[in-house]
């Protein structure tokens, strides 16, 4: 499990956690994160909690269930893969059909899709499915590059990726170990100003 804080405007606002394990298959990859985050100014308050599970199949994904609750309001969005389209089993869009064929990856595979494809490169248009939202958005490769980060003493040789998102832009600090890419650090601005997701110190030594 690995272990994340959750900065916006310079102030911690959340935690996520995230843990991978290997399905049935030795090309299965199961990840379950939990996110936590609470705002508040003068007069008001935000709290949100999203509960996630995604199967993988060879990088591919196979099915989603989240669990969002916002200010005390429970909502829940799930699909899987049937053939050539993703089919939701719920959520505030109603029943959707995706065709596989309209997005490159999704938001939560997008770290082992950048390290292992070689189609990307300066300048590509990755179209991106937002398995919460249902919505499909491009995001554009502007930077590649190579930068170690050291966390409580252990240095990861990170491959780093820039992209122009709807919102702003994002930068991904992406290590790999022998489930795959993982997430080191986030950081970018959306319309809601800058914000870092950034791996804790301290973490346990499992997946």
């Amino acid at each position: 499990m690995r272990s994340y804080d959750i900065i916006a405007d310079g102030e911690d606002v959340g935690d996520l956690t995230v843990t991978r394990r290997r399905g049935q298959n030795q090309t299965d990859l199961i990840i379950l994160s939990n996110t936590k985050v609470m705002l508040s100014g003068f007069m008001w308050s935000w709290n949100m909690s999203l509960d996630s599970r995604y199967e993988f199949s060879e990088g591919v994904i196979k099915s989603f269930d989240h669990k969002l609750v916002e200010d005390g309001k429970t909502s829940r969005v799930s699909g899987g893969r049937l053939g050539d389209f993703i089919q939701t089993k719920n959520g505030k869009n109603g029943f959707v059909t995706i065709d596989t064929a309209s997005f490159d990856a999704t938001l939560e595979g997008v770290v082992n899709y950048v390290m292992n494809s070689s189609s990307v490169a300066l300048g590509t248009e990755i179209q991106m499915l937002d398995t919460v939202e249902l919505t499909i958005r491009p995001y554009t490769v502007m930077g590649l590059d190579q930068q170690a980060m050291t966390i409580g003493g252990i240095e990861y040789a990170c491959r780093l990726v820039k992209m122009k998102t709807p919102e702003g832009y994002s930068t991904y600090l992406l290590a790999e170990d022998d489930l795959g890419a993982f997430l080191v650090k986030e950081s970018g601005a959306d319309e809601d100003g800058p914000y870092e997701i950034r791996m804790k110190e301290s973490r346990e030594h499992s997946q």
